[in-house]
């Protein structure tokens, strides 16, 4: 009898469920260390997947899914238990950094379903970092071979098999993944000109995409194949740091996870006709004297100029439309004053108009990056500890 297509990519998105749920952690009492063992995984600021409804008093929220989502991990990402509350594990993340008041980075931290994680870890290999948007990711079972897809920016730990690709085992599940879909991750890389190059082509690859509040992910829209319910967060994608952490990860390059976090980090450029390609643009609020930065608020990356030598920006925008992440001349865009970057310097002030919410807003101007010697040996490093 010749089954269906359908229902065949049914079958397989079943299997993989119950292979996700069947690596679920049961945790012992002791247990200090999970692995997450599922695509994406949200972390929440608080232990529920309660969705708030939309009302009159949290439309500001429309475009996201709701206040209660924080940031996202990625499969095989270690996580710190630090308590556990029902299905529910409050937990530190290494690979995702904040800084304290008094300028320390520390692991950003949040709750995470018990489903979503392992209490097991990778076996020892060579750290590598998915440079594909989804890649997918195959290991046997007793039907047969099953795939599913795991998100740029995913960080795991491989040997290298004889026919190129690269093993990984997890919790006694052994994965492949094509050689094509990662990039080896050394101590060093020489070029900060490719890495630049690099971080530009892999911000393309998300343009169109919805923007999704707490998103570090690969967007939903562009992931290939069927899913097991419950394999992939409904609200995969990316919000405006997001992006920024998940393009670095994805070159096995750490930064702090949150825009305000990431400006402290980064190192200021005092002008925009100093910026290249992979440098940062930071949004603040400003105080009442309309000159004085308060926290930022929004970041987008400079990728360059058009023919017609127009400076363009890519961000994920989810509070001026289009929605989404989006490719922006600068010069149309009230946010920079309709100016070219060359043009803009840190600490420029412009007017502008929410739309939708009929309100005028300022915007304080700061100019950053990441491109540096000492910046980039960090980010590596950090990328690279277990």
């Amino acid at each position: 009898m010749k089954i269906p297509f359908k229902l065949m990519l049914l079958f397989a998105a079943a299997m993989l469920f119950n292979l996700f749920n069947a690596n679920a952690a049961v945790l012992a009492p002791t247990s200090q260390i999970v692995t997450v063992s599922v695509p994406v995984a949200d972390i929440r600021t608080k232990n529920t997947s309660f969705v708030l409804p939309l009302n009159s008093e949290n439309t500001s929220f429309f475009y996201a899914d709701n206040p209660l989502q924080d940031s996202q991990v990625l499969f095989g990402d270690s996580l710190n238990v630090i308590k556990e509350e029902g299905d529910w594990l409050f937990v530190e993340i290494p690979k995702q950094k904040q800084f304290t008041q008094s300028n320390t980075l520390i692991s950003c931290s949040g709750w995470i379903n018990k489903n979503a994680v392992t209490n097991k870890a990778f076996s020892q290999g060579t750290t590598l970092a998915v440079k594909s948007l989804w890649a997918p990711v195959s290991f046997t079972t007793e039907q047969g071979t099953a795939v599913f897809n795991v998100s740029l920016g995913t960080r795991l730990l491989g040997k290298k098999a004889s026919d190129g690709s690269w093993n990984i085992s997890l919790g006694g599940v052994n994965y492949k993944i094509g050689d094509g879909h990662v990039e080896k991750i050394i101590k060093k890389r020489d070029s900060i000109k490719d890495l630049r190059v690099d971080i530009v082509q892999r911000a393309g690859l998300f343009l169109t995409s919805p923007y999704n509040w707490g998103g570090a992910s690969a967007p939903l829209k562009f992931y290939p194949g069927p899913m097991a319910q419950n394999m992939l967060q409904q609200a995969a994608g990316v919000d405006c740091s997001g992006l920024i952490h998940i393009l670095f990860k994805s070159l096995g390059l750490i930064c702090p996870r949150n825009s305000n976090d990431q400006y402290l980090f980064s190192e200021k450029i005092e002008s925009g006709s100093s910026l290249n390609p992979g440098d940062l643009i930071f949004f603040a609020k400003v105080g009442e004297d309309c000159k004085t930065p308060l926290r930022v608020t929004h970041v987008a990356i400079y990728v360059g100029n058009d023919e017609q030598n127009n400076t363009l920006i890519i961000e994920s925008q989810g509070v001026i439309e289009p929605y989404g992440v989006k490719l922006s001349k600068s010069a149309n865009m009230a946010r920079l004053g309709n100016k070219q970057l060359s043009e803009i310097k840190t600490g420029d002030v412009f007017q502008w108009t929410d739309e939708r919410n009929k309100t005028t807003n300022l915007s304080y101007i700061i100019f950053g990056t990441f491109f540096t010697a000492q910046k980039l040996e960090d980010m590596r490093s950090e990328f690279l500890r277990n």
